[in-house]
């Protein structure tokens, strides 16, 4: 791996981990396969499937929805 790469992951990349069982697992891997994924795009595919659908029924952003509510809380 290059410094420019190594760079980029640690700048504009997050990973994350999500522990399921192994029925689970086993479950969303044959939805990936239906879809002829990979299993990170899938769950990619389906999260931002959900924000936009958020989006688009509250007709602001998922931040600004978080933001909103955070505030909420404040008082």
């Amino acid at each position: 791996m290059t410094e420019a790469e190594r760079r980029y992951r640690k700048e504009k990349q997050k990973r994350i981990y999500i522990n399921l069982t192994i029925a689970d697992y086993d479950r969303w891997c044959a939805y990936a396969s239906l879809k002829q994924l990979p299993l990170s795009t899938m769950i990619r595919a389906e999260v931002e499937s959900g924000i936009a659908e958020m989006e688009d029924s509250f007709d602001t952003s998922v931040t600004d929805i978080y933001e909103y509510q955070n505030s909420l809380k404040k008082v």
